[in-house]
């Protein structure tokens, strides 16, 4: 392939992967709506290598000063009204990045997701799925090591599976579905990096309506008293079971 057809091609590759992210962009909000959480809490951020710019998919939550230990949902909204988290905490859900034009998979969005999140929600339609592994090791100092004498230090390691990466077509029709699924299931499995407390303000008002009405879903994850609604467990109101 001549330099000019790569060119053309990883410019049109480029304006396919720019529309492909408004789409995920507007699931996210359709599925950050449907579940209650607050607007925002999911954005795409870009990171510019030397090699490649990638698009880093991740869940966002409004950090809190230490004072407003109890959600204050009027204080959330407020600060957070124009659906855009300035202030957070992230956790990445995966990594997508286009395949170089040279690449046998050059029409491809190469996803890049830990373990965990690629055995919750399969893909179907994979091009090809590649394992990274990697070493992790411990030092352990001993002072009687048989080889390296007294002070010495031995180092164990162990081989292991840090993450999948996907190469999947960027006009696969199975890719924003995916995206849907993977969302929905990192939100219903988040927990916030809040210390936990007790309850809120609302525990009355959630005691009436046998379930958490907090406006944020993602502090709420930490509330002890949301979990014994959850069971059924109502201990205010005129709904109490306990």
């Amino acid at each position: 392939m001549i330099q000019e057809d790569l060119f053309d091609l990883a410019v049109a590759n480029q304006k396919q992967l720019d529309q492909l992210l408004i789409e995920i962009q507007k699931i996210a909000n359709k599925v950050v709506c449907e579940m209650e959480y607050p607007k925002g809490c999911i954005g795409i951020a870009a990171n510019k290598t030397k090699s490649e710019t990638n698009y880093i998919l991740q869940i966002r939550e409004l950090r809190r000063s230490a004072s407003s230990f109890q959600a204050n949902d009027a204080s959330v909204v407020a600060e957070d009204m124009d659906g855009v988290r300035k202030n957070f905490t992230s956790s990445t859900i995966l990594t997508m990045a286009l395949m170089k034009p040279r690449s046998k998979y050059s029409s491809c969005v190469e996803l890049r997701m830990s373990v965990p999140t690629f055995c919750a929600v399969r893909i179907p339609s994979a091009e090809i799925v590649k394992e990274r592994w990697g070493k992790v090791g411990k030092s352990n100092s001993s002072a009687d090591d048989a080889e390296g004498g007294v002070g010495s230090s031995s180092v164990q390691e162990k081989r292991v599976l840090l993450e999948y990466r996907v190469c999947i077509r960027l006009d696969s029709a199975d890719l924003l579905p995916y995206f849907e699924k993977i969302m929905r299931n990192r939100l219903a499995n988040y927990k916030s990096t809040e210390p936990s407390f007790g309850c809120c303000h609302l525990y009355n008002e959630c005691s009436d309506a046998r379930r958490c009405i907090s406006k944020d879903k993602m502090y709420a994850t930490v509330c002890s008293y949301r979990k014994n609604l959850e069971s059924g467990r109502i201990f205010y109101g005129k709904n109490a079971t306990i």
